[in-house]
C-alpha cells in the first residue's frame, strides 16, 4: 500500500498478482479482489469498493468465479466496472438526493462523500438480500 500511496493511478492487477503470491493456510494462491479495492479506496476515495454484498445488490450475483487468475480477473473487473458506472450514474443524475439527505439525517456530521454513502447503502442492501435468501433456503428443507 505504501508503494502506491503517491501514484496518480493505481494498477489493481499488479497488487492482485503480488497478493496472489502469498499462500493461504491451505497452501494455495489467493485472489484478493475485494481486499485490493478496499486498499485502493483508502488511497483514492473515488475508487469504488468491490464487495460480495455490493455485487449482490447491484449485479444480482455474489458468487466467486472459478478458473485461473485471468478468468477471475475478467469476471471481477467486469463486475467492478458495473458498480463504478452505477455509482457514477447515481451521482451525476442526482437521483439519490433524498436518500443522501435521509442518510445525513440518520448519521449526523458523517462528512462522507456520495460514493462512500453508496458503498454503505448498497453493502447494507446486499447484506439484507443475502440474509433473506438464506432464510428462504431453509424453508425448503
Amino acid at each position: 500500500m505504501q508503494q502506491n500511496r503517491f501514484l496518480k493511478s493505481i494498477d489493481p492487477v499488479s497488487i492482485l498478482k503480488a497478493l496472489s503470491e502469498i499462500l493461504t493456510l491451505k497452501k494455495k494462491n489467493s485472489f484478493q479482489f475485494s481486499f485490493t479495492t478496499k486498499m485502493i479506496n483508502l488511497i483514492d476515495p473515488s475508487y469504488p469498493i468491490y464487495d460480495s454484498k455490493v455485487s449482490k445488490a447491484i449485479i444480482g450475483s455474489s458468487n466467486s468465479p472459478s478458473g485461473d487468475f485471468e478468468k477471475k480477473l475478467k469476471v471481477y473487473s467486469a463486475r467492478h466496472e458495473v458498480i463504478r458506472e452505477t455509482y457514477a450514474y447515481i451521482i451525476d443524475s442526482k437521483s439519490f438526493g433524498s436518500i443522501f439527505s435521509d442518510f445525513d439525517k440518520s448519521f449526523l456530521g458523517n462528512e462522507l462523500s456520495e460514493l462512500k454513502k453508496l458503498d454503505f447503502i448498497f453493502w447494507c442492501y446486499g447484506k439484507l438480500v443475502h440474509k433473506l435468501e438464506s432464510k428462504a433456503e431453509f424453508k425448503f428443507f
